[in-house]
């Protein structure tokens, strides 16, 4: 068993009053919680780099500041879980072959941060009570001032610098479990009321973001924190403590609901009703028989949004059931038993759980000078770890948050060990070599990648199609596996030959969509653009439209062995097969279409024609009675969207739809 090191043997530094690479490493820890909400979240070109290149520097920094020193370091055992849990990572990147430049992209997000927490974890224990407290003082001050800003700017929900506003939640979530920790066990008055007003603050900001998961994790960790405070001030009896915690619970939500009535509507969905906010129990069983697929491999690393069309979830009740889809589990450790198998789920969330055991030990009896520290790491795992069984919260910015704070945290660390690096030529140069090419590897290519293909969008959006073509063949170079990236250049050549009517451009576009679903079968977005030059190849050919019409049918039914419930395409493939003299398959693919939406009014009219074509008059007329009935019934619906629209025949039908389950 690993015992906390209550006797604190930390050997004294001489890097910390001689050297400022320690206050260097602590800045960059502090701007990298700062920076990783910008830029989409740490996923636009720039903030890839930024935000990676933070990492690399503060682990080189701590490397070198920590060589050839006996430091206090992690068991063997931590380390072999970790590797085992990389490895079985790496196997499923490469194994599911669907899209490596992506799943290798995911694999050195946990690479990265695995290296960046332990040598924060290392380099924090050999540095002052001062320098911790102002790393965990800067951290929060970074989400007080973005929620402040937040605050000024938006109106509710607030979702600060994300895109996801559900991430927002989360992320003040950390740094709500730090706030209070410093509240319930800072050994200074001062810090402690300042650990006050930023917890009520931080809680008041987290009620006004979407996050359910997010709120109800953090009254959890509240429990958890004013029952050891309580635990700490009075001797009652284990009882009475806990009803003290939750009667001042009870008594704070009072409050927030007063105050609060963002709150109020959050939970009790008075001013608007989201049928999709109660869809977890669907998306869950979704994900399980996801699991069911490949359940000792995984779908690979990344895999999940692509393979969720093949598991569609409907929501009952509204007028279309499919018009938005899932693209997470949410659930972390359902998503991971997706990915990369159930085995390597079971041990990488193993190794957080041992990690989380040893912080639950260390808060037994911590020196009364770390103990903010150790209730610190210890709330911010709890309430991310359990935010995460009904969400999918490990967003780059929570991740860099949570870990810093776990790291700065007395953990257990039972041996000592030293780093040593190489100090002849030789040596020196394999290493520089080996970190060059891991950075350009893990940072440079997709920082270039994300850079060219924005670049070649903003180009394509106005309509400056060479210098589209330019940036996009540019970023397909340096990812030439890439699905997303092969399916926007070929968009580009749909929209040139859109705009000039030649048909080379549809050949081009039709190339690249191909390699894209031979890459990825489950990427329905390029099957959907071929479905699209197919069609426009149809109209165009002349005496090859027999040959365009069979190409036509077969990728309707390849979409379809995607994306089972894309009523739009398989109302094409119905009015494709009619065409081609096979009425009765067509009307079975049609009345499936209806079957899967209800609502779906042209497919009832065009079903409607071809009763009454064959003769049967009285079915065709009962369809176009509940045509126009699903008409009349819907049309003052409000709020509706695109998907919806074509549905009831008040749009331009597309070929699916585009919108998204939202996090909560």
């Amino acid at each position: 068993m690993i015992e906390p090191d209550t006797a604190n043997p930390i050997p004294v530094s001489a890097m910390r009053q001689s050297s400022k690479l320690p206050y260097l490493t602590g800045i960059a820890v502090v701007l990298l919680v700062f920076v990783t909400p910008f830029g989409s979240e740490s996923t636009a070109g720039w903030a890839i780099f930024v935000h990676r290149a933070l990492l690399f520097a503060i682990a080189g920094m701590c490397l070198v500041g920590l060589r050839d020193r006996e430091t206090r370091d992690f068991g063997i055992g931590i380390y072999a879980l970790a590797s085992l849990s990389l490895l079985i990572m790496f196997l499923a990147v490469w194994s599911s072959n669907r899209n490596l430049f992506d799943g290798f992209h995911l694999w050195y997000h946990h690479i990265l941060f695995a290296l960046f927490f332990v040598a924060i974890a290392r380099l924090s224990r050999t540095q002052s009570m001062r320098w911790k407290s102002g790393v965990l003082a800067s951290v929060t001050s970074v989400m007080v001032g973005h929620l402040i800003w937040s605050t000024l700017t938006e109106i509710t929900p607030l979702s600060g610098p994300f895109v996801n506003p559900n991430y927002f939640g989360s992320y003040l979530l950390v740094g709500f479990s730090i706030s209070l920790a410093i509240a319930a066990r800072h050994v200074a008055i001062r810090w402690r009321i300042a650990g006050a007003l930023s917890a009520t603050f931080l809680l008041y900001g987290i009620t006004q973001t979407l996050s359910r998961g997010a709120l109800v994790a953090a009254l959890g960790v509240m429990v958890l924190g004013l029952y050891k405070m309580v635990l700490g001030l009075y001797k009652m009896n284990r009882r009475l403590q806990l009803a003290a915690a939750i009667i001042g619970l009870i008594i704070l939500l009072f409050l927030l609901a007063v105050f609060s009535p963002q709150l109020i509507n959050k939970f009790s969905d008075i001013q608007t009703f989201d049928p999709y906010n109660y869809m977890r129990p669907q998306i869950w069983r979704s994900t399980l028989n996801m699991i069911g697929e490949s359940p000792l491999t995984g779908l690979g690393m990344n895999a999940y949004e692509d393979a969720a069309s093949r598991f569609p979830v409907a929501a009952e009740g509204t007028v279309g059931r499919y018009a938005r889809r899932h693209k997470m589990a949410h659930s972390e450790y359902l998503h991971y038993s997706a990915e990369i198998g159930i085995p390597g789920a079971l041990l990488f969330v193993s190794l957080l759980a041992y990690i989380f055991l040893a912080q639950a030990r260390a808060r037994a009896r911590p020196p009364a000078s770390e103990a903010f520290l150790t209730e610190a790491g210890f709330l911010a795992a709890a309430g991310i770890g359990a935010h995460a069984l009904v969400d999918n919260n490990f967003s780059v910015p929570v991740v860099a948050a949570v870990l810093t704070v776990v790291a700065l945290a007395p953990l257990p660390m039972p041996r000592y060990s030293s780093i040593r690096l190489p100090r002849s030529l030789e040596g020196k140069t394999v290493l520089a070599f080996v970190l060059v090419a891991l950075f350009a590897h893990s940072t440079i290519v997709p920082t270039l990648a994300a850079y060219f293909n924005e670049s070649g969008q903003r180009a394509f959006q106005n309509e400056r199609f060479d210098a589209a073509e330019r940036a996009h063949r540019r970023a397909v170079a340096l990812a030439p596996d890439h699905p997303l990236l092969l399916t926007n250049l070929g968009t580009m050549y749909l929209a040139r030959f859109s705009r000039t009517g030649d048909p080379h451009w549809l050949d081009a576009a039709d190339a690249f969509f191909s390699r894209a679903v031979t890459l990825n079968p489950d990427f329905i977005v390029a099957w959907r653009q071929r479905h699209a030059v197919l069609t426009r190849k149809l109209n165009t050919d002349g005496l090859e439209s027999f040959e365009v019409l069979s190409r036509l049918i077969e990728n309707s039914r390849d979409i379809l062995n995607v994306d089972p419930v894309s009523v739009f395409v398989r109302r094409n493939l119905a009015e494709a097969l009619y065409s081609s003299g096979r009425r009765d398959e067509a009307i079975r693919e049609l009345s499936q279409a209806i079957e899967l939406e209800p609502n779906f009014v042209p497919a009832s009219r065009k079903l409607a024609q071809w009763y009454e074509e064959a003769g049967d008059i009285a079915r065709g007329e009962s369809l176009r009675r509940e045509a126009d009935r699903i008409v009349a019934e819907f049309q003052n619906a409000e709020e509706l969207n695109g998907y919806e629209l074509n549905l009831l025949g008040r749009g331009e039908q597309g070929p699916g739809p585009e919108a998204r389950l939202a996090d909560e």
